[in-house]
């Protein structure tokens, strides 16, 4: 059971392929009561999926669908999804719809984070995916998004040092999640990758200037973020895209395995390092550095700059990568879904 603000709220409304390369296999679970389930984490950069089969509090993943779909394109200078955004994420989802259908899934839910929360059509688009597919897929709070995650990440790690900082990078947003209580400090800062590159650094390669200013504007939100969850923070843990996407770059994989990127840690300095060369040339450069992921290459480095200032400001060295997050988060917590649906 989650606990914190995020979780409470979702309960309370009840009252009232990177094809990601990294889980296709057969379940090693078994049991009359095995459930073929799946969950979706619409992002604004991103469209993922999990295919699992549950059975209580364990999870077999069967399969891991990914397609980057940068549905977040333009939106922060304008109030509307841009149509080309929209073509590519009803594709994407049109064909996870049909891996679903293949594998035999029983139940799919999920949720829309930022770029959904932004969009003046963000609740339309929602609901045509409803009824092409009969999602149960809902439009959630940052604070829920980041409960998700939290959940997710304890169950990919299990037991860790506390009190820890979770930091979940996304296209539109950036969620902070200090877990060292019963309730966890959860914030949310607009400090998305896509938003950031798309803002400041209209250059390829970036110009110094935009560099400069591109570390000015997050080091302020990270400053915000440590005023308010405090100090004395032990360790820092990422989940999403970007720090998976790092920790397979540092290992040089040329095809993603899960099982070594959680654990996995990246150095304040190494990251630094990275940040230097990889600004120094160009996207379409990057992408020949081995785990680097095709459609991320122009984002990568607005995800190295929220990490590195965020370790500088807690006065950590090291960041601890999860592979597990929002996806493994819903499907633990499946319940709060197919309560709601049976009122």
């Amino acid at each position: 059971m989650i606990s914190g603000q995020g979780l409470a709220a979702l309960r309370d409304r009840r009252a009232g392929s990177r094809a990601h390369r990294r889980g296709t296999g057969r379940s090693r679970l078994t049991g009359s009561r095995l459930a073929r389930v799946a969950s979706l984490d619409l992002g604004t950069n991103t469209f993922r999926a999990l295919i699992a089969d549950a059975h209580g509090a364990q999870l077999a993943p069967v399969k891991v669908l990914h397609r980057i779909t940068r549905l977040g394109q333009d939106l922060h200078r304008r109030s509307t999804f841009h149509p080309d955004a929209v073509r590519r994420s009803l594709a994407a989802a049109d064909a996870f719809h049909r891996a679903f259908n293949s594998a035999g899934v029983t139940w799919t839910g999920g949720i829309a984070t930022e770029a959904f929360r932004r969009a003046g059509d963000g609740p339309r688009l929602l609901e045509e995916l409803r009824e092409r597919h009969g999602w149960d897929v809902r439009i959630v709070p940052a604070q829920i998004e980041a409960s998700f995650a939290l959940r997710g990440v304890a169950y990919g790690l299990g037991r860790r040092r506390r009190p820890y900082v979770l930091i979940d990078i996304g296209g539109g947003s950036t969620e902070f999640i200090r877990a060292d209580a019963a309730t966890p400090k959860i914030m949310t800062t607009p400090l998305g990758v896509v938003r950031l590159t798309e803002r400041y650094l209209n250059h390829d390669p970036p110009r110094a200037g935009e560099i400069a200013a591109l570390i000015r504007a997050v080091d302020g939100g990270v400053g915000a973020v440590r005023r308010r969850l405090g100090g004395g923070v032990r360790a820092l843990v990422g989940t999403a895209g970007t720090v998976t996407t790092l920790a397979a770059m540092k290992l040089r994989m040329r095809n993603y395995e899960a099982s070594r990127i959680t654990g996995t840690e990246l150095g304040r300095s190494e990251l630094e390092g990275m940040f230097s060369e990889l600004a120094g040339v160009g996207a379409r450069r990057r992408l020949h550095w081995p785990g680097m992921e095709r459609g991320r290459e122009d984002l990568i480095l607005a995800g190295i700059a929220i990490l590195t200032r965020t370790l500088e400001r807690f006065d950590l060295q090291t960041l601890t990568v999860c592979d597990a997050g929002i996806l493994e988060g819903i499907l633990l917590e499946r319940r709060l879904f197919t309560a709601r649906a049976r009122r």
